[in-house]
């Protein structure tokens, strides 16, 4: 401003107007003012040029954003949403443009590739679905041999999802930083579409979880419903005719009773454990005892399914409840009996192995897809390969063995060959002769007994006639 300043009062003076008296100019002097005035409008055009240029860069820079996410925005579906954008930046940004999203398996899946080229934007897309995530930058510098490289990542609340990789055979249309912190709002934008995308599908698969269970409860208690209707119904006629009641027909609604009861406790055992609230009296449990009466209860169950019973000749004791660790052998023997449907021996084998008791039962069933046996104690899991109106149950009964087993500190786990059976496995902690006297000694307070029996207490688990 001094400078301009001065350049005009020279302007003024040689030219004998202005803010001082005219004076007399020698013609160099004119010309020197001349020159100065001349350089300070240059100046001055370059800086009003910069200005302009840079105005016009952020208006540029708000409409690819503001466009980006708009683009975004239309979809739910995070892979259209991604190649728009893709396209979008390109060529204004970059010539080529990729957004990566990851697998969860260290590679990261090209939802989106853009390139000022169409034959080498489906090469990389083809390329890129191979190259691990910690490679990307290295594979695109070694391959493309760009002259411009930018690889931001995308962040969600809680991990990383990806990347946005930004690439030219000339410099950037940005400056470096400039180009930084468009690519990483861009980045952030992106992430955001991701993650809503991702919260839209568990919405959905949520509504069709329940939806599914809410099927498969209604189906449940349905199926003996109908029968117990018409048994009620048969013993009334029977009864106000003078007739005898037939005792099996008695036995047949109290097994459809028992059905209903059961799935009732399953709904209820369900709740609890998801609450952390399933209740646990725990004592010293014989489980060779155990094991005897519930196989005992299953023997006449089915004639196509022997049912082979190994205990050692010594009582095996876990501190535990004993109604619930029965209610685990109980569904563990059902599984087996129901997804055998050609029949076959079911074994139950109890042993001592090193600080634990083993308890296993096995089948010669359907078997268990390899890819979902980590899924088989998850609530409401069904395996793919039996059908929920087949096989009856609502997928709760493993998922309640589970917590049941490893509130008494012991582990459960399956082994399975598709078409050739399964076994399920159970460990628990022995409880050792000195340990057991301790429990069962009348010195023992009620207090301290108590404390020490459970952290839970509620109603006991009463199975079901």
């Amino acid at each position: 401003m001094v400078a301009l300043t001065a350049s005009i009062t020279g302007w003024h003076i040689a030219h004998g107007a202005g803010f001082f008296p005219p004076l007399a100019a020698t013609p160099h002097e004119e010309l020197i003012a001349t020159q100065a005035f001349l350089a300070v409008g240059s100046i001055c055009g370059l800086v009003l040029a910069a200005a302009l240029e840079e105005r016009h860069r952020a208006a540029h820079e708000q409409a690819l954003l503001a466009d980006s996410s708009a683009l975004l925005s239309e979809s739910l579906d995070e892979w259209e949403s991604l190649a728009r954008v893709a396209h979008r930046v390109v060529p204004e940004f970059a010539d080529g443009c990729a957004i990566l999203l990851d697998r969860g398996d260290g590679v990261m899946t090209p939802a989106a590739v853009a390139h000022v080229d169409p034959a080498l934007e489906r090469w990389l897309q083809e390329q890129l679905a191979s190259v691990p995530a910690e490679r990307t930058q290295q594979w695109v510098l070694e391959t493309l041999g760009p002259r411009s490289l930018l690889v931001v990542p995308l962040r969600g609340r809680e991990r990383g999802l990806g990347q946005l990789v930004l690439f030219s055979g000339s410099p950037l249309r940005r400056s470096g930083q400039e180009a930084r912190a468009l690519a990483e709002e861009l980045a952030r934008r992106c992430a955001l579409a991701v993650e809503r995308a991702h919260l839209h599908r568990e919405q959905q698969d949520a509504v069709r979880a329940r939806d599914e269970f809410l099927t498969i409860v209604s189906h449940e208690l349905k199926t003996p419903l109908t029968p117990l209707s018409l048994q009620l119904e048969s013993m009334k006629r029977r009864l106000q005719a003078g007739q005898q009641v037939d005792v099996k027909a008695v036995d047949r609604v109290r097994n459809s009773l028992g059905r209903l009861v059961a799935l009732i406790y399953d709904l209820l055992d369900s709740s609890r454990v998801a609450s952390g609230r399933l209740p646990l009296q725990l004592a010293p449990t014989p489980l060779k005892e155990l094991v005897q009466d519930v196989s005992a209860s299953f023997a006449s169950q089915s004639a196509e399914h022997p049912l082979v019973v190994e205990v050692p000749e010594e009582e095996i004791w876990v501190r535990g409840d004993g109604s619930r660790l029965e209610q685990v052998l109980a569904n563990l023997l059902d599984n087996a009996i129901k997804y055998s449907p050609l029949g076959g021996p079911v074994r139950v084998v109890l042993q001592v192995q090193g600080e634990e008791a083993h308890m296993s039962v096995s089948d010669r069933g359907l078997g268990i897809p390899a890819d979902q046996q980590k899924l088989l104690f998850e609530r409401f899991f069904r395996a793919r390969n039996v059908s929920a109106r087949s096989y009856g149950g609502l997928g709760l009964g493993l998922y309640i063995c589970r917590d049941i087993v490893e509130r008494h500190g012991g582990r459960i786990w399956a082994e399975s060959t598709p078409g050739a059976g399964s076994t399920l496995h159970v460990a628990l902690p022995l409880l050792r002769a000195g340990d057991r006297l301790a429990s069962t000694s009348p010195s023992t307070s009620p207090s301290t007994s108590t404390s020490t029996s459970t952290s839970t207490h509620e109603e006991p688990y009463e199975p079901p006639a």
